[in-house]
């Protein structure tokens, strides 16, 4: 009987040592976790501000704009900067948007970035960096990657600029993933990643619409940067249809040939209609030759009340 009640003794102190370690684990592992803080902001100095320390998200609740140099000139690392759909302004004499030197796991998404003489969003060296869901227009350059590596830059529109991304043409950038933006009426290129050691970059699911007229739309070292993931590449205005040279005799909405850019790159999957979602059949919808329609069995009604039910499918 003595025996059997030490070994309860036991497991019950086991047990709590074992509880003991394990909450003194909890607070210190909890120790060591860097809790992200979210502050706003209202103006380029109050963002700048903001931006310059480390670990947290910087939501704008309105626009800011600057006359000179740069709206925000610092970004610390794991910083999100979330402009909320407001507006970054240069107002035609500010040099850069967002500018820093060395970024490391940041992020910038939401805003509408513009007027800016030299650049929108300027990053001299870094990883980790992800641009998403921003319109960029009216600047000299919506975008400078420059040694930049293993980056994304997803969902953004790029119109009316000089460029829309460049390395700036003398630092390499490499292992980014562009992909889902729309580049429309840029003067010139849409793209230049034309240094010699940028390579592994991947540009694909993006539209190419009426950058450059009368030109190439991109200027891409061909060595390993790859213009299409599996069986899916960019679409290009310049080769959309038959009279340019892209035929679809299998109707996958992949021209059958391949489509080569400027420097030789290469896309071998270029798409017959503007890369994105489908659009469902409503009420007033306006069809184009690019118009994808989700498959599906919908009823449409003509205007004198007749209706029918039509099939769409691949």
């Amino acid at each position: 009987m003595v025996v059997a009640r030490g070994k309860k003794e036991v497991n019950k102190l086991f047990k709590l040592n074992l509880l003991v370690l394990f909450v003194l684990t909890f607070i210190l592992i909890s120790s060591t976790v860097v809790l992200a803080d979210s502050v706003t902001c209202n103006s380029c100095s109050s963002c700048a501000t903001a931006a310059g320390t480390a670990n947290r998200v910087i939501n704008l609740t309105g626009d800011i704009s600057t006359m000179a140099g740069s709206c925000i000139g610092s970004v610390a690392d794991n910083v999100v900067i979330d402009c909320k759909g407001f507006t970054i302004g240069g107002n035609d004499s500010g040099s850069n948007g967002i500018q820093e030197t060395t970024v490391n796991n940041i992020t910038i998404q939401n805003c509408i970035i513009s007027n800016f003489t030299v650049y929108g969003i300027t990053f001299s060296s870094g990883s980790n960096a992800n641009i998403l869901g921003n319109t960029f227009r009216y600047s000299t350059n919506g975008i400078r990657i420059s040694n930049i590596q293993n980056s994304t830059i997803d969902n953004n529109l790029f119109e009316y600029n000089y460029r829309g991304i460049t390395d700036g043409g003398s630092s390499s950038s490499s292992y980014n993933n562009i992909t889902s933006n729309s580049f429309m009426n840029n003067s010139f290129l849409a793209i230049s990643v034309s240094y010699g050691a940028s390579i592994s970059n991947l540009i694909w699911n993006n539209n190419f619409i009426d950058n450059n007229p009368g030109d190439d739309q991109v200027s891409i070292n061909s060595d390993t940067n790859q213009f299409n993931l599996s069986t899916q590449g960019n679409f290009w205005s310049t080769y959309d249809g038959p009279y340019a040279g892209c035929y679809d005799d299998n109707s996958d909405f992949i021209c059958d040939s391949d489509y080569t850019a400027e420097e030789g790159a290469i896309d071998y999957h270029p798409r017959v209609a503007l890369a994105g979602n489908c659009v469902t059949p409503h009420d007033g919808l306006l069809l184009n030759y690019s118009t994808i329609l989700c498959s599906g069995n919908y009823s449409l009604t003509d205007s004198d009340g007749s209706w029918g039910i039509i099939n769409f499918s691949k």
